[in-house]
């Protein structure tokens, strides 16, 4: 049997951000069932998003987005959340969950859009 923190992937963000996907956190995300099979979807997501917004409840948090369509959904903004690490020079961070929504948080800040060069 596998364990909950075994990683089923591991990518990095267009800001360099090391972030990994354990298999319980994935569980987590297929709660919501349009993201049954869709590990290729969220990282996609990461590697590559329209934006990131920090997230409203948890500075520590960051939310992807990335317009893509989805089977039985159709044409939908689909957004990962990823927690930061504690160490504010380890570039790392790992994924909490991910969804399909029609838009973003109203009141996320953005921190990030794909026009625009990486951080460093």
């Amino acid at each position: 049997m596998k364990g909950k923190n075994e990683s089923i992937f591991r990518c990095k963000d267009p800001n360099g951000i090391s972030i990994n996907c354990s298999r319980g956190n994935w569980e987590h995300a297929t709660e919501h069932k349009e993201m049954i099979g869709q590990q290729g979807v969220a990282k996609a997501v990461l590697e590559t998003p329209d934006f990131i917004n920090r997230d409203l409840t948890n500075k520590k948090r960051s939310n992807y987005y990335k317009l893509l369509v989805l089977p039985n959904i159709g044409s939908t903004y689909v957004r990962v959340t990823v927690q930061r690490s504690a160490i504010i020079l380890r570039k790392t961070g790992y994924v909490i969950t991910s969804h399909a929504c029609n838009n973003e948080k109203k009141g996320e800040i953005r921190l990030w859009t794909k026009n625009q060069n990486p951080s460093k």
